[in-house]
């Protein structure tokens, strides 16, 4: 499952330990400024099998998990498969629909523009690409002001985003409002969350009062996987 991409940037990262001291603490400098950010998904990690879908989130989960000591901000994804078009040429991609606040909040630092801009809080049928989709996916170039086709609805591209080494998902999706994914995959499910935390040395605290709480909304005990980048940090950093 592709959504789940931060999760196995986690497991790549790690595995790269063995590549040399001055590898794994530029990886590590660069995780660091996602440390403060935990990505919870409805599911469970199963070795061999990656992640298990256990269902969805809801708006209570969301608004529930906010309510956690520590917890700034919650960033609540619909992601899903579609198809897109542009100059004829149809590709099968995963669309991330989001608020553009929730998502300037959490990966503001993190993911970069090329070109155009972010999503805005009043945006409706526009599109922002990962660096793959706008450089790789099509023969035809792709820019701002173009235009693509998702599900039969004509979106016009408003940025580009920089091609980004650790977190990889993001080159090969495209950003959508809310809204607009929620009418284009016909679904209300949240996929999954990611949300930023005040302290950092509480990560892993605050990860298990949040798969505490939603596990408890959904009455099933492992129902919510909370996943920390600061393992991963700590582990090479370690060597």
């Amino acid at each position: 499952m592709t959504l789940l991409g931060i999760a196995v940037g986690i497991a790549a990262i790690i595995a790269l330990m063995a590549v040399g001291y001055g590898m794994e603490h530029a990886i590590a400098g660069e995780l660091t400024k996602m440390a403060d950010v935990i990505h919870v998904v409805p599911g469970k990690i199963v070795p061999g099998r990656g992640l298990v879908e256990l269902g969805s989130f809801t708006e209570v989960d969301i608004r529930d998990v906010g309510r956690v000591r520590n917890v700034e901000s919650v960033a609540a994804m619909i992601v899903g498969g579609v198809g897109i078009e542009y100059r004829d040429e149809r590709i099968p991609v995963e669309i991330c629909g989001c608020n553009p606040q929730e998502l300037d909040e959490i990966y503001g630092e993190t993911f970069k523009l090329m070109e155009g801009r972010t999503l805005r809080a009043r945006d409706k049928k526009v599109c922002l690409l990962g660096y793959n989709i706008a450089n790789e996916y099509f023969e035809k170039e792709i820019n701002t002001h173009s235009h693509m086709t998702i599900e039969g609805t004509k979106y016009r591209v408003v940025g580009i985003l920089e091609k980004h080494a650790m977190f990889a998902e993001a080159n090969n999706r495209v950003y959508v409002p809310q809204n607009d994914a929620k009418d284009i995959l016909k679904t209300d499910d949240i996929s999954f969350m990611a949300v930023r935390i005040l302290d950092v040395s509480k990560t892993e605290e605050v990860s298990a009062e949040i798969e505490e709480v939603i596990d408890d909304n959904h009455n099933l005990d492992g129902f919510t996987q909370a996943l920390t980048i600061g393992g991963a940090i700590d582990q090479i950093k370690s060597i």
